[in-house]
């Protein structure tokens, strides 16, 4: 069986694998999209009697540790077709991954996992996990009055994608863990594809500004439901980044004062979020936890 990478023209044989592997019909424009943020020279396909069968790659990234940062690998897209699972297409394909690794002096290699039970036998082990939770707005009581420093702006798309990159920067360089996000990948995040948006509306960005300074961001969404004419509506905090307690209380109080909204929830939260610091009754968070990067 051979292992290699594709060319641009394989891509779209490339995603079958992946569609046919995790169960979902992808759409042309989404492979579009995806196609440009793919590092085609880091991809991986198993081919077996001129089929794809098998398919990974990394991105490149560079990881925040104590003191700076590292290069880093973060595997993706790996995929094997249920007619040749546990004929060592995935054990070819990591070996194939690991090599590059070596070959480009990458000290860590990191993934999240589709399913926990698979990676530990090349060597990934969990590093973090993720929280999630959710919370009805009458139950978020904060026991932090307002600094009266600084204000909560919306910006539109355009705007966002010029500051935000800069802020996760600022606030990555302070966190270890924190992968780095080349400009294609952004522009993956403004994408906006309304088949991702899961019944939500587009992306909205909310910018906490103080002294002429941008110090954090919250891309959210919000689903519109109504309920015996009373409304039940849902605001996702997709991502929150802030560079100061301040920042980040602030965000959090515009998300929970929004009009018509009934329930904030979250995805991909750290353990420590400061919003059990916030929330006079914190038991009311409805918590969930799943492994993270490893």
């Amino acid at each position: 069986m051979e292992i290699r990478a594709i060319t641009p023209e394989e891509f779209r044989a490339y995603a079958s694998v992946w569609e046919r592997t995790f169960n979902f019909d992808g759409k042309d424009e989404e492979l579009e999209i995806e196609a440009k943020v793919h590092e085609l020279d880091r991809s991986i396909v198993a081919v077996d009697n001129e089929e794809f069968v098998g398919t990974g790659g990394s991105f490149s990234f560079d990881m925040t540790v104590p003191g700076g940062t590292v290069a880093a690998a973060g595997l993706t897209a790996i995929a094997v077709l249920p007619t040749h699972r546990r004929q060592g297409v995935l054990t070819s394909m990591m070996r194939y991954h690991f090599e590059d690794v070596r070959e480009r002096e990458e000290p860590v290699a990191v993934l999240r996992a589709s399913e926990s039970l698979i990676y530990r036998r090349y060597g990934y082990g969990v590093a973090t996990r993720d929280t999630s939770w959710k919370v009805g707005k009458r139950d978020a009581g904060f026991v932090v009055d307002r600094s009266g420093r600084g204000e909560v702006v919306l910006v539109g798309a355009d705007d966002a994608r010029a500051l935000l990159p800069e802020i996760y920067s600022a606030v990555a360089a302070d966190q270890p863990g924190f992968l780095s996000r080349r400009a294609e990948v952004w522009d993956l995040y403004f994408e906006d594809l309304e088949s991702w948006r899961g019944g939500f509306t587009s992306n909205r960005y909310a910018i906490f500004r103080d002294g002429g300074e941008d110090l954090g961001y919250l891309r959210y969404r919000v689903k519109d439901t109504w309920k015996d004419n009373l409304p039940k509506n849902e605001l996702l905090a997709a991502e929150l980044m802030a560079r100061t307690p301040e920042a980040e209380i602030e965000l959090w109080r515009f998300a929970f004062s929004t009009d018509l909204v009934d329930q904030v929830r979250t995805q991909n939260r750290p353990e420590d979020d400061l919003i059990d610091h916030l929330l006079a009754d914190p038991r009311r968070l409805n918590r969930s936890y799943v492994d993270g990067p490893v």
